[in-house]
């Protein structure tokens, strides 16, 4: 019970709290799909997915799309909400198999569910697209370093697999393999980290031939006019989860992200990268991948280190700062173990239930501008907004979906009891052009 409790709550909010509506780039993806289903032959089905140099990011939301369009003739994006959140699950199932064998019981595992599944994670509960990305960022690269502790064959053909699958979502999965390459280098087999760098920089030269070479000049130029700005954002990405919310508890973003780094100084001049090297891998990907974010992030005032997209990196650092200690206290006796699953599992469950009260209204304040804004739409059968300006695209994505029956609108969600039964008597709307419920 103490296992699912987090779990249930997490997935049960998403049903609950989210809309069936398409927000940012969700929107991008619905063309995709539609013109997937208007493909019969497998190459050209295949093809759709090879992603335009602006939209290498959207891939792993076009599969999780296309998943739920098989569980729904009519597509309905609450089920690819839930399908891309899912996600989790596969990084929880790793966290689980990287408990030392000596922790027995089921105390830990509780403690890795109640951190990782919480509301921090608001605005990918709410928005299937970029949850789709960043998820499988982490979870594909975490099961990448996952084999590293087994056999070798496993190891290669383990970090190629997952190690590419992570690169769908963005370039930082270009990281997993120049990190297992350096594992490879620690272990001294140079062929496999030669090898492994090599693909990686075959990688990197094919991503900017095919999507464009990054202003590396004006990144390490924003870095050394602002190092204080990108120390700050480099911390806050490690200790974002300690905030709970950006508004009260900011401030232990750094100092939690700095004391974290301290740690993994300790644990690499203690070698733990001997002792279990998935677990220090999978940590030094994350700092890596805090490195290039900051690095961003001091140029782009739209985003912060602090953001609900970019959680999941710290939260799974918290759960393997957990899971080295567990480590350590694998030849203590029974009662250590025990006293320190305990109190880890009751600061995990205080976590959670903070992010609860601090999150649950930035995800119903977001649900209730999607509704508010299809409202306007069926009533006065009015375009799609952007903000408080007219989108054109939106609309006529939106009405080629209406128009093809690949997609309604849950009206049922946007409006009132009695408002939706007065929609669907009126004569004057079009409920059977907008409405799911209508069919």
């Amino acid at each position: 019970m103490l296992v699912l409790a987090p779990i249930e709550l997490f997935f049960f909010i998403i049903y609950q709290k989210s809309v069936g509506i398409p927000f940012s780039s969700d929107w991008e993806i619905l063309p995709f799909v539609m013109s997937l289903e208007g493909t019969e032959q497998i190459h050209d089905k295949l093809a759709l997915f090879i992603p335009p140099s602006s939209e290498h990011h959207l891939t792993p939301a076009k599969l999780v799309f296309s998943v739920a369009k098989i569980f729904n003739p009519m597509l309905n994006i609450k089920t690819a909400l839930l399908l891309s959140n899912s996600l989790l699950l596969g990084l929880f199932i790793l966290f689980v198999m990287l408990i030392p064998r000596k922790h027995e019981g089921l105390i830990l595992p509780a403690t890795i569910a109640w951190i990782l599944f919480q509301m921090q994670h608001w605005a990918l509960m709410s928005h299937s697209a970029e949850a789709a990305q960043y998820f499988s960022i982490i979870v594909f690269a975490g099961w990448a370093f996952y084999f590293v502790n087994h056999h070798l064959s496993l190891a290669i053909t383990g970090s190629f697999f997952f190690g590419g699958l992570s690169m769908l979502g963005s370039n930082t999965g270009i990281l997993v393999m120049i990190v297992l390459g350096i594992h490879f280098l620690q272990h001294h087999k140079r062929i496999l980290a030669v090898t492994l760098c090599s693909g990686a920089a075959f990688l990197i030269i094919l991503s900017i031939l095919y999507f464009g070479a990054p202003d590396i000049v004006s990144s390490v130029g924003d870095i050394l006019r602002h190092p204080v700005s990108y120390l700050y954002h480099f911390f806050s990405f490690i200790g974002a989860t300690l905030s709970i919310d950006n508004a009260y508890f900011g401030w232990f973003a750094p100092w939690g992200g700095l004391t974290a780094i301290i740690y993994f100084i300790i644990l690499t001049r203690n070698k733990f990268y001997l002792t279990n090297p998935a677990i220090y891998y999978f940590m030094l990907f994350i700092i890596l991948v805090a490195c290039s974010e900051a690095s961003l992030l001091v140029s782009d005032n739209s985003t912060h280190a602090l953001d609900s997209k970019y959680r999941i990196f710290s939260t799974s650092f918290l759960i393997l700062i957990v899971l080295t200690i567990a480590v350590k206290l694998s030849s203590e006796d029974i009662s250590a173990k025990t006293r320190f699953s305990c109190y880890t599992l009751f600061v995990a469950v205080l976590l959670n239930l903070a992010s609860y009260y601090s999150n649950i209204t930035n995800i119903e304040l977001r649900s209730k501008q999607l509704t508010s804004a299809m409202q306007t739409v069926i009533m006065e059968d009015a375009p799609v907004k952007t903000g408080r300006q007219e989108d054109p695209q939106k609309s006529q994505i939106l009405q080629l979906a209406l128009n093809k029956y690949f997609y309604k609108l849950p009206c049922r969600d946007i409006f009132s009891k009695s408002d939706f039964k007065s929609l669907m008597l009126s004569p004057t709307t079009k409920p059977g052009h907008y409405c799911r419920e209508a069919h």
